[in-house]
């Protein structure tokens, strides 16, 4: 029996969860402007230690063993074509494909700021934007978030602040692996941490368990890009 084909418009964080969850019982392509799995996530860490950020959030695609199967397309879909049921997609190279499907997924996520762009760029180009928005911030003299969103206390909590107003509702966000551990925000604003062991040796091997990972090791891709 022929399996279904599915192709799936974007592999950011979404992307990927749906590409992992269909694998399994479909043939999946993924098309993506990035050449990896570059997060959305914790824009605070991106900004302040960007180095780190790459680390864990800056991940290629063959470091997720769930992704094995899926063939990924970098590129971006330039046009749908609902009648013959097929993608067209300008790829990285300026070339032009068109992916036929029998379900196609929309998972392009939004343009949200200067970090998340639906560009099609190369590791070289990431790594840039990285640096330069790291420099820009680090020789400011002063920087005004606006929000109080989980990116805006990300972005917060990782500069200098003078002062501080807790939100009027409950709220929580989760603002990642620091030095210290886990770092949570509680409703009042104070900042819980959780030991660094936790993570380690509660928290990774659970993922990589779970097949998300391909074990703990070295990825330091900003390290290795070219920054012209």
């Amino acid at each position: 029996m022929t399996r279904p084909r599915v192709v799936i418009a974007g592999l950011g964080d979404g992307g990927v969860l749906t590409a992992i969850r269909l694998a399994r019982h479909a043939d999946v392509v993924g098309i993506s402007v990035k050449p990896a799995l570059v997060s959305g996530q914790e824009l605070g860490l991106r900004l302040a230690r960007p180095h780190q950020w790459a680390r864990d959030y800056w991940l290629p695609f063959d470091r997720l063993p769930r992704l094995d199967t899926v063939r990924t397309v970098h590129g971006a879909v330039s046009g749908v074509d609902l009648d013959t049921r097929a993608v067209t997609v300008v790829c990285a190279d300026g070339s032009t494909r068109d992916e036929p499907y029998d379900a196609l997924i929309v998972a392009t996520g939004v343009s949200n700021g200067f970090w998340r762009r639906p560009t099609t760029q190369s590791a070289d180009d990431i790594a840039a934007d990285l640096t330069a928005a790291h420099h820009r911030l680090a020789s400011a003299q002063s920087v005004v978030v606006v929000g109080g969103g989980a990116a805006a206390i990300s972005s917060a909590a990782n500069r200098p602040l003078r002062t501080y107003r807790p939100p009027r509702r409950r709220w929580g966000s989760v603002l990642g692996v620091q030095p210290e551990g886990l770092e949570v925000f509680a409703p009042s604003g104070r900042a819980l941490r959780f030991p660094a062991w936790s993570v380690e040796r509660v928290l990774y091997p659970w993922i990589v368990r779970r097949g998300i990972y391909r074990g703990v090791g070295p990825n330091d891709p900003l390290q290795n890009a070219r920054i012209g």
